[in-house]
C-alpha cells in the first residue's frame, strides 16, 4: 500500500503523537523504575544550559550528563545500556535522548525547563509516525545535504584520530615491554653464566676414588661424604631413643654403613642388608653384621622380632608392588611398639625432583602424602612426616614447608 502525506488528516497525526507519547513514557518508566536513584539533585532551570556543550559529549558521558540535567540523578546501568544501544544503532539522536528522558514519568514530574525543547521534540515525533517518517528522513537529507556530509567527514576524522591514538599507545607499550625484556635479560645473564660455571666445576671435581664398583663411586660423588651422611642420620638415633626403642634395628640398604656405625656407638644391635655385594664385603671386614640380600627375601626368612626397621634413600628404588609387600612384611616382623623409619627424596622440592633420575636405579619418586597413607593403610599408628635437608634460607625463604626441603622421612609405629 502507498501512503501520501495529503491523505493524512490532522486528527490522525495527533492520534499518532498521543500514542507515541504514551509509548515513550511507558518505555522510559520501565527503564527508570528498575533502579531507584541513589542521589537526587534539585531541579535545574535548563534555560541557561548550553545545549551545544551537551551535544558535544559522546557515548556514556553524554548519557550521564543528560540524566543529571533532565532527571537530576545518576543513570542506572540499564538506562545507560538502553540509550547507548539506541545511539550506536542510529535509531536515536542525542536530541531524541533528551526528549525521551523529559517525556518519561520521572521527567514530567520533575518538569525541567529545556530551552528549544519543541525543536528537539518535533523531529522525535515525526520520525516515529510510520507514514511521515520516510518522507521526513528523505526531506531532511535533501534539504541539509551539506550537514550530513559534514557529519560523515567528522565521524571519519574522529575514527581516524582514535585509530592513530591507539596505534601510538600500542607503539609506546611495545617499546616499554621490549625495554623490560632487555633489562631482565641483562640482569639474569650473569646468573646463567654463574650456574653454568658451577655445573662444569662440579663435573670436573668428581673424586672417583673407587673404580671397582660403579654404584659405590656414584654414591660417593652425588650423595655426599661418609661423615656428612652420618651426621645427618643422627636425628634418627634421637627418635629411636625418644620412642624407647632398644634392641635389634634392621637397616635396609645399609650402603657404606653410616647408620650401622651410629647404632654400634649407641649400643644398639644393628643388622644391615644391601644388594651391593662390594659394599657388603667392606662392611663385613669392618666387623658389622650384614647380609647381601634384598629386603623382602631377608624379612621372609628372618625369624626374630625387630625393634626398628630403617631405610634411608631406598624406597625410591622399589616398584610400588615391591614397596607394599616390604611394608606389610615390616609390620609383621616388628615387635609391638617397634618403629619403621623411611627416608626418601622429596619430589615437592623442584631441585630434588630435577636431580631424581640422575640415579639410573631410581624407579619413581614418592610424595609424602602417598607414603603417609600407605603406612596408615597397612596398620601403622602415630604416623609422622618430618622434612630434612633444607635449602639455603636466603634464597628460598618464600617456599612453603614441603617445597623447602630436599628430603623427608615418614615414621610409623606398630601398636597392637
Amino acid at each position: 500500500m502507498r501512503f501520501s502525506i495529503r491523505n493524512v488528516s490532522e486528527q490522525e497525526v495527533k492520534r499518532e503523537i498521543r500514542h507515541i507519547l504514551e509509548e515513550v513514557s511507558s518505555d522510559k518508566d520501565e527503564i527508570s523504575n528498575k533502579h531507584k536513584p541513589t542521589t537526587v539533585v534539585k531541579p535545574v532551570d535548563f534555560e541557561n544550559i548550553d545545549l551545544n556543550y551537551l551535544f558535544s559529549l559522546n557515548g556514556a558521558e553524554f548519557v550521564r550528563s543528560a540524566y543529571r540535567l533532565v532527571l537530576g540523578r545518576e543513570p542506572d546501568p540499564q538506562g545507560i545500556e538502553y540509550f547507548l544501544s539506541k545511539l550506536f544503532s542510529g535509531e536515536y539522536t542525542k536530541g531524541d535522548v533528551i526528549v525521551h528522558l523529559r517525556l518519561s514519568k520521572e521527567g514530567r514530574k520533575r518538569k525541567t525547563k529545556i530551552k528549544g525543547f519543541y525543536k528537539l521534540a518535533i523531529p522525535f515525533f515525526l520520525k516515529r509516525v510510520p507514514i511521515i517518517s520516510k518522507f521526513y528522513n528523505l526531506g531532511k537529507f535533501l534539504i541539509f545535504p551539506e550537514r550530513f556530509l559534514r557529519r560523515l567527514i567528522a565521524l571519519e576524522n574522529f575514527s581516524y584520530t582514535h585509530i592513530l591514538e591507539l596505534k601510538h599507545e600500542l607503539y609506546i607499550l611495545k617499546q616499554s615491554t621490549n625495554e623490560k625484556i632487555r633489562f631482565l635479560e641483562e640482569i639474569t645473564s650473569p646468573l646463567r653464566k654463574i650456574e653454568v660455571n658451577n655445573i662444569w666445576t662440579k663435573e670436573f671435581n668428581f673424586g672417583i676414588e673407587n673404580k671397582e664398583n660403579f654404584y659405590a663411586s656414584f654414591e660417593n660423588a652425588f650423595r655426599g661424604g661418609y661423615e656428612s651422611i652420618k651426621e645427618k642420620q643422627k636425628i634418627y638415633l634421637d627418635i629411636l631413643k625418644k620412642e624407647g626403642v632398644r634392641g635389634k634395628v634392621l637397616d635396609v640398604g645399609c650402603g657404606r654403613g653410616e647408620f650401622l656405625e651410629l647404632l654400634k656407638q649407641e649400643g644398639f644391635e644393628g643388622i644391615g642388608i644391601d644388594v651391593n655385594n662390594y659394599l657388603i664385603d667392606l662392611l663385613k671386614k669392618r666387623g658389622f653384621k650384614v647380609f647381601n640380600m634384598d629386603a623382602i627375601s631377608f624379612l621372609e626368612q628372618f625369624d626374630e622380632a625387630l625393634d626398628a626397621i630403617t631405610a634411608f634413600q631406598v624406597i625410591e628404588h622399589m616398584s610400588i608392588k615391591y614397596l607394599k609387600k616390604f611394608l606389610e612384611l615390616s609390620y609383621k616382623k616388628l615387635s609391638n611398639g617397634g618403629l619403621i623409619i623411611l627416608e626418601t627424596i622429596n619430589p615437592w622440592n623442584i631441585e630434588a625432583f630435577a636431580r631424581f633420575y640422575l640415579d639410573e636405579t631410581h624407579v619413581r619418586p614418592i610424595v609424602p602424602e602417598y607414603l603417609y597413607f600407605l603406612l596408615k593403610y597397612i596398620g601403622f599408628k602415630d604416623v609422622k612426616v618430618i622434612f630434612l635437608s633444607p635449602l639455603e634460607k636466603e634464597i628460598f625463604s618464600f617456599q612453603k614447608l614441603k617445597y623447602y626441603y630436599l628430603d623427608y622421612a615418614v615414621i610409623g609405629k606398630k601398636e597392637e
